[in-house]
């Protein structure tokens, strides 16, 4: 499974440091030991993702 294939599998219940960081559009998943940081933009059927982030330094 994969974020290009199912991209609003993602959680949008995100840490407030990751949402000041890259917007209220981006979504999180997880791929331990990190959070994949993405953006899934419908009209344009597209996936961007913006961060790999290990997942203990998110607060």
């Amino acid at each position: 499974m994969s974020v290009d294939t199912f991209p609003e599998i993602g959680s949008k219940n995100l840490p407030l440091s990751i949402k000041e960081e890259f917007g209220d559009a981006v979504r999180k998943v997880a791929v331990s030991p990190f959070d994949l940081i993405y953006e899934f933009k419908e009209e344009e059927n597209a996936v961007f993702v913006y961060a790999l982030v290990p997942m203990r330094s998110v607060r």
